[in-house]
C-alpha cells in the first residue's frame, strides 16, 4: 500500500512522524483529483476601494504613492487551492491572467502560514508562458505574477484582503544596475570544499525610508529570497540562501548610491549586526534615490571578497520583472553583465529568441543580470548552456554561463563564517522530459558515515507525498501526462524527496523536480482525428480541451450499434452519452455539461460491435 505525508521542514527529519499519518489519505486523494482540479487560489474580491478598512486604505495609498503601478485588483486567497492533489491551481482575475491554470513547479512548504509557492503556465503564442509565486510568512502573503508581456507584484492590505498591482511598462526602461562591468575581479581562490554548507546567510538592514515605503517590508524579503531561489532552481544551482535578520537603521540616509555602498558598508553599526548575526552577505533595502537616472540596485563589489560582500536594492523593485535583489545577490556570487570581458569570460547573460521559424519573428528572453534596456522583463534563470526555456538552451558555452561561476563561488561565500554544515544530500536526475519519459533519479550524499539507508517519496502538488516503498540509492522516475494542454504543448512536474540516514542515525534529505515538456507539433493537434486499430472507424472530438460543451463526429464504414459513454480517470461511468444503431457515414452528437461533470480528464468510450475506442478529453 502507498502511504502519503506531508513535506515539513520540521518534521522532514523526523521520519517517526511520518509512520503517523494515516493510509487512507492516498485515497482521498486519487478521488478528490478531478474534483479539485481547478481549485481557485487568486479570486477577485466582491469589494472596491470605497469599502476598505481604515488599515486597508492606508497599505493602500501607500502602494499608489509608490508611481510605479498602472492597474490595481482587490483580491482574496485561498491557500486550501494549494493542496490540490495534481498541483494545479487556478486564478479568477478581471485582467490579464483571468482564467489561467497554473501547475506547481516548486514548493517550499512548513505550514498553511509560512510556504513558498512557485507556478508555471504555458499558454498559446501570444501569451507563451506566465509564472506565478506566493509565499506567506506567519500568514502575511506577498507574490509574483509575470509574462512575457507583463508583471505585477502582490500586496497584503490586511484583513484578509490583497490587492494586484500591474507594474506601469516605464518599469523596464530604468537604469537597473550601477555595478561597473570594467572592474576587475579579485584573484580569489575556489575552494574544492565537498563538506561545506551551501547556505548562505543574508542580513537584510532596511533605511527608515526605506522600510516605511513597503507596504509588507517584512514579506518582501522573503519574496525577494523566493524570487533568487526560482532563479536558482529553474537554472539548475544547487544553492540556497536563508534570513539572517532583518533591521532598521535610521541614521542611514539615501544620498548617492554610488557612494552609499562604501559608506554603509564601512559603519561600525552596520559590521557590528554582520559580526552578531554571522552573516554572509549584508543587503540594504533603501527607497528609491530621488537622484536622475540613479540605479535600482548596486554592489560595493562584483565577485569580490569577504570585505566586499555588501548590496543596496530599492525595495519597491526587488521583484517581479526587474528581478533586482535577484541581480545584485548573483553579482556577489561573480555573475556578470552582458558588455563585461573581464575574466572569467564566461560569466555573461544571455539573450535569445523563442517562438521564431528559421530566426524570424519570436519573442527575445533575457535571462537575470542583463543591465541595458530590454523589450521586457527577466525570465526567471540565470545563464546556463545546459538549462533550457521553451525549449532553447539558456546560455552558450564559454561565453555565456553565469551559473557555473555563481556554483563555483557559492561554498567559499556559505563559509565566510565557520558555520559548516557537513552531511547533506544532492539528487541528480537522468532520462526526463520529453513525453512521458521513464528517467532515474540518484542521490549522493556527502561528509556522512557509511552505510546508508533512503526512503523516497515522490508529490504532484509539493506538499502532500506518497512513498514509492524502495530503499536504493537510485529509482526510476515518471512524470504523467498534466490535466491540462495547450497550443504550445503540455507541461507537468513531479517533485522527488529522498531521506537519507547514515550509520550514526543521523538524517539529512534532498528534493528535486522533474519537468516533463512536450511541444504540440501541429497548432491544433488537441483537435485531431482518431483513427481505431482496424481503420474501422474516425473519431473528431472538438474542441478539446473544452469547458464541458463539445461534439463528437464519428465516421463508420457500415451501420453498426455504438454504445458512447463518458469515464472519469478511474473508469467509472460519468455519463452515458449514446446508445443505438449508427448508419453508414458520419453522425455528429452534441454534448451538453451536466452538474457530475467537473473539471478535469476524463475518457471518451465508444463501443461498437467490432471494436472499442477510447480518447482523453480535459475539461476546464
Amino acid at each position: 500500500m502507498e502511504k502519503n505525508i506531508q513535506f515539513s521542514k520540521q518534521q522532514i527529519t523526523k521520519y517517526s512522524i511520518f509512520k503517523l499519518k494515516n493510509y487512507f489519505l492516498i485515497f482521498f486523494l486519487l478521488f478528490a483529483s478531478i474534483a479539485h482540479s481547478q481549485s481557485i487560489l487568486l479570486k477577485k474580491s466582491t469589494l472596491n476601494i470605497s469599502n476598505l478598512s481604515s488599515e486597508q486604505s492606508i497599505n493602500m495609498n501607500k502602494i499608489e504613492s509608490q508611481g510605479i503601478f498602472s492597474n490595481y485588483t482587490l483580491i482574496e486567497i485561498d491557500t486550501e487551492a494549494l493542496l490540490d492533489p495534481n498541483g494545479i491551481i487556478k486564478t479568477d482575475l478581471d485582467n490579464f491572467f483571468d482564467q489561467m491554470l497554473f501547475k506547481s513547479s516548486r514548493v517550499d512548504y512548513t505550514d498553511p502560514g509560512n510556504f513558498a509557492w512557485y507556478g508555471k503556465f504555458f499558454a498559446n503564442d501570444e501569451q507563451s508562458e506566465a509564472s506565478l509565486s506566493l509565499i506567506s510568512h506567519d500568514g502575511i502573503f506577498a507574490g509574483t505574477m509575470q509574462s512575457n508581456q507583463k508583471s505585477f507584484q502582490i500586496y497584503d492590505l490586511g484583513g484578509g484582503l490583497q490587492v494586484l498591482a500591474e507594474y506601469a511598462a516605464m518599469v523596464y526602461d530604468a537604469n537597473r544596475c550601477g555595478a561597473e562591468d570594467s572592474e576587475q575581479i579579485d584573484d580569489i581562490a575556489i575552494p574544492s570544499i565537498t563538506c561545506g554548507s551551501t547556505v548562505t546567510k543574508v542580513l537584510v538592514i532596511y533605511t527608515q525610508q526605506g522600510y516605511a515605503s513597503e507596504v509588507n517590508p517584512i514579506s518582501k524579503v522573503y519574496l525577494s529570497i523566493a524570487d533568487l531561489h526560482n532563479h536558482w532552481f529553474n537554472s539548475e544551482i544547487n544553492n540556497s540562501v536563508q534570513v539572517a535578520g532583518i533591521e532598521v537603521l535610521n541614521h542611514l540616509i539615501e544620498n548617492d548610491m554610488y557612494q552609499d555602498r562604501f559608506t554603509w558598508s564601512s559603519d561600525p553599526v552596520v559590521q557590528n549586526l554582520r559580526n552578531q548575526y554571522n552573516a554572509d552577505i549584508v543587503m540594504f533595502m533603501t527607497k528609491q534615490y530621488n537622484i536622475p537616472n540613479s540605479p535600482l540596485g548596486i554592489v560595493k563589489k562584483v565577485d569580490g571578497s569577504f570585505d566586499d560582500a555588501y548590496a543596496i536594492v530599492v525595495a519597491n523593485f526587488a521583484t517581479t520583472g526587474n528581478h533586482i535583489f535577484v541581480h545584485e545577490i548573483n553579482h556577489l556570487y561573480g555573475g556578470r553583465h552582458q558588455t563585461d570581458y573581464t575574466p572569467p569570460t564566461y560569466a555573461r547573460p544571455y539573450d535569445f529568441k523563442t517562438g521564431d521559424f528559421l530566426g524570424v519573428g519570436g519573442t527575445w528572453r533575457y535571462t537575470n543580470l542583463f543591465g541595458r534596456k530590454t523589450d521586457g522583463p527577466n525570465i526567471e534563470y540565470v545563464s546556463n548552456p545546459d538549462v533550457k526555456f521553451l525549449n532553447r538552451k539558456t546560455g552558450k558555452a564559454g561565453t555565456n554561463d553565469n551559473a557555473r561561476r555563481i556554483k563555483e563561488r557559492m561554498y567559499s561565500i556559505a563559509n565566510y563564517y565557520n558555520d559548516l554544515i557537513p552531511y547533506h544530500a544532492t539528487i541528480s536526475v537522468a532520462g526526463h522530459g520529453l513525453c512521458e519519459q521513464t528517467g532515474t533519479a540518484t542521490v549522493a550524499v556527502h561528509c556522512g558515515t557509511p552505510p546508508y539507508s533512503y526512503e523516497w517519496f515522490y508529490s504532484d502538488n509539493g506538499i502532500n507525498a506518497v512513498s514509492m516503498m524502495t530503499t536504493n540509492p537510485t529509482i526510476s522516475t515518471f512524470v504523467p501526462l498534466p490535466l491540462f494542454s495547450t497550443i504550445l504543448g503540455t507541461f507537468n512536474a513531479r517533485t522527488y524527496n529522498v531521506i537519507v540516514t547514515d550509520a550514526l542515525g543521523n538524517q539529512t534529505s534532498a528534493t528535486k523536480t522533474i519537468y516533463y515538456n512536450c511541444p504540440t507539433k501541429a497548432p491544433f493537434e488537441q483537435n485531431k482525428t482518431v483513427v481505431s486499430p482496424d481503420s474501422d472507424k474516425e473519431l473528431l472530438i472538438y474542441p478539446n480541451p473544452n469547458h464541458g460543451n463539445f461534439e463528437i463526429s464519428i465516421t463508420i464504414p457500415q451501420d453498426d450499434n455504438l454504445e458512447i459513454v463518458l469515464t472519469n480517470a478511474l473508469g467509472e461511468t460519468i455519463s452515458n452519452i449514446y446508445k443505438g444503431t449508427v448508419v453508414k457515414g458520419t453522425k455528429k452528437i452534441k454534448v451538453e455539461r451536466t452538474s457530475s461533470i467537473l473539471s478535469g480528464i476524463y475518457y471518451l468510450r465508444i463501443k461498437g460491435l467490432k471494436n472499442t475506442m477510447t480518447e482523453k478529453i480535459i475539461i476546464n
